[in-house]
């Protein structure tokens, strides 16, 4: 079921400042359009039972075709007035990060140690995450490094637009390093959430 506040919802979703008034026009159109839409499907589901048993459809068989064209013509209707506004809102979304994520890059480029203030505010992937519980798993054994994990991704992360070889394996020479760069900057009272 299409409701006032579902309409509502996916207009704001694209246009924060649509009005109450604005939504409600749009699903009184909304509303008329899956009413002619569940009368047209009706009609049709009904004939066809006619042209293939020869016979009125009965009680039962008339809720199980009104129950399947509602259901039928509310996913229609969703996707002529609804689904647009909701492709426009992701990509609006999407727009958004990808300019985020752009201003991030371009603020580690020039200030290779922003990550040490800015990590609690950087977008780190998953993938990077798991990189650094790979790289030092006994992090998360000793206590007071609660914020070890996010830190080193920030820190891998910012090497990454750097353009510099970021380590892939706990083998690698310049853990060391990376690791007291990363202790260093916890203790520093600039670095805190």
């Amino acid at each position: 079921m299409i409701t006032k506040n579902d309409v509502l919802q996916t207009m704001r979703s694209v246009d924060p400042s649509t009005t109450e008034a604005q939504a409600i026009r749009l699903f009184e159109t909304i509303d008329r359009a899956l009413d002619d839409r569940i009368q047209q499907l009706d009609h049709q589901m009904r004939s066809r039972f006619y042209d293939e048993t020869g016979k009125q459809p009965n009680s039962l068989v008339s809720e199980r075709i009104l129950d399947r064209v509602s259901l039928d013509a509310e996913n229609q209707i969703r996707a002529e007035f609804l689904d647009e506004l909701t492709a426009q809102a992701g990509e609006q979304d999407r727009q958004v990060e990808e300019e985020q994520l752009e201003l991030q890059q371009e603020m580690l480029k020039q200030s290779p140690d922003a990550w040490k203030t800015q990590w609690p505010e950087m977008d780190v992937s998953i993938q990077m995450l798991d990189l650094t519980v790979d790289l030092w798993p006994d992090e998360a054994e000793t206590p007071g490094t609660e914020n070890f994990y996010q830190m080193a991704a920030a820190l891998l992360t910012a090497m990454d637009y750097q353009g510099k070889i970021i380590p892939t394996s706990p083998d690698d020479k310049d853990l060391p390093a990376l690791q007291q760069q990363v202790h260093e900057a916890m203790k520093d009272p600039d670095s805190r959430p």
